[in-house]
């Protein structure tokens, strides 16, 4: 899996292209967007780690369980990279499409719980507002 991030990480960001890259990618590796690496993760972790947001709308568009928990013992989805790295972007991106706020990471902490620890008070807010049901 590591020969597949590198090829990830230089491909064009342009989506259509990105799009393309990413399908041959796919097929040339034979992995899925569901092909887990040797430290727990899928690509839509290696994504929102990264912070690439194209990567990260790729793989959505392309079925990705945007719930998926890493293998790892820390059960973490990229909801929970997103606010662990401060990426509003990534983190209304996941909302906005079907990310549950409400998993519990291996260590019990929801993604809103990340947000109040680690005091991103644009998160916070905008994460309240969503599980209210007054999302942006």
């Amino acid at each position: 899996m590591k020969e597949f991030e590198r090829k990830l990480f230089i491909v064009d960001s342009n989506e259509l292209l990105l799009m393309y890259k990413l399908n041959e990618l796919f097929q040339e590796e034979d992995i899925s967007i569901n092909t887990m690496s040797e430290y727990g993760e899928l690509p839509i972790h290696i994504a929102a780690k990264r912070r690439s947001i194209s990567e990260m709308k790729c793989l959505l568009h392309a079925g990705v369980d945007v719930n998926a928990t890493t293998d790892d013992g820390h059960f973490l989805t990229a909801l929970h990279y997103s606010i662990g790295q401060g990426d509003f972007e990534m983190m209304r991106l996941l909302l906005h499409s079907g990310a549950d706020f409400e998993i519990k990471s291996g260590f019990g902490y929801t993604p809103f719980d990340l947000a109040i620890i680690f005091g991103e008070e644009k998160l916070i807010y905008f994460l309240y507002s969503f599980m209210s049901g007054k999302g942006y």
